[in-house]
């Protein structure tokens, strides 16, 4: 079951928030952008936040996820809607508009994510000096083994794990993760017992997803972006320079198949709540809803 969340003016242009992850869940932010003007639609994706049941990776992949969607969309009864999505979420919102272009008004996308193996071995591998303490306590989360097979370690956890194994590994997992998204200066997330359930049902779904390259890799997701060629609404891509997790060098290959992108590059992380990244999205979306035509609120 699908929980949807809605916010803002009724009668306002709709925008589609799509969360990151995968696995994580909507976070609710009514000042992120100006709600007097939008009608905005949260949506858990299947197993994750407040959806049931949490942590199932039964029948959940990318194919699903687009067609959950579209049925939200004609449930709630709007034509057409701009989407934002940010890191998972940019892949997701660009596999959505790719398959509904006629739904979609204009794409505003945080954090290109293109769901790559080189991503995934970046996050486990490549990164490990930002954060060293961090990343050998979620080394020895995930058990003995190679180095190089870390991943593969920690969705074998998932899997097969104890309930305790898995609690550990995700308190490990996402340990490693906050001290590679917060900034200098920023205080790290305090975790308490009662969360390591729903940490659990985060990192399961998310190391389902990494393992299948999100059922798209970066082949599949390039063909999606040149789907969106002939499009006649705005895309927009906001892209922090000291990105952690999404290199800056995504930008420049979804720009490569799809030329019409325009990008603001901003002296920011990956966090969607560093105060200039959030400024910069609600400028972009405005802009979006200027040069987009307007949509009817009825099918």
């Amino acid at each position: 079951m699908l929980h949807v969340t809605l916010g803002g003016n009724p009668r306002g242009r709709p925008v589609l928030i799509v969360h990151g992850g995968p696995g994580s869940g909507s976070r609710v932010s009514p000042s992120l952008f100006d709600l007097t003007r939008y009608r905005a639609v949260w949506i858990d994706q299947r197993a994750s936040g407040q959806s049931r049941p949490r942590g199932s990776v039964r029948r959940n992949c990318t194919q699903l996820l687009v067609r959950d969607i579209e049925a939200v969309r004609q449930a709630l009864g709007i034509a057409r809607w701009i989407v934002y999505g940010g890191s998972w979420g940019s892949a997701l919102a660009l596999a959505y508009a790719a398959a509904h272009p006629d739904r979609v008004d204009g794409l505003l996308l945080r954090s290109l994510y293109l769901t790559s193996a080189q991503e995934t071995n970046r996050f486990f591998g490549w990164s490990r000096t930002k954060a060293p303490q961090a990343w050998r306590a979620l080394n020895r989360a995930a058990g003995p083994g190679l180095v190089s097979k870390l991943f593969q370690r920690c969705a074998t956890v998932f899997q097969k794990g104890t309930l305790v194994r898995q609690q550990q590994l995700a308190v490990a997992w996402n340990n490693y993760e906050r001290q590679l998204l917060i900034r200098k200066g920023c205080r790290a997330r305090q975790l308490h017992v009662k969360a390591m359930r729903a940490l659990v049902f985060k990192y399961r779904v998310q190391a389902h997803y990494l393992a299948h390259r999100c059922w798209l890799g970066s082949h599949l997701l390039g063909l999606v972006v040149r789907r969106l060629r002939q499009v006649d609404w705005p895309i927009v891509a906001v892209h922090g320079r000291f990105d952690a997790v999404c290199p800056p060098k995504n930008v420049f290959t979804v720009r490569g198949g799809l030329p019409s992108l325009q990008v603001h590059w901003i002296p920011a992380g990956h966090l969607e709540g560093d105060p200039l990244m959030s400024q910069t999205l609600r400028t972009a979306l405005d802009r979006i809803r200027d040069l987009s035509a307007p949509s009817s609120l009825g099918l």
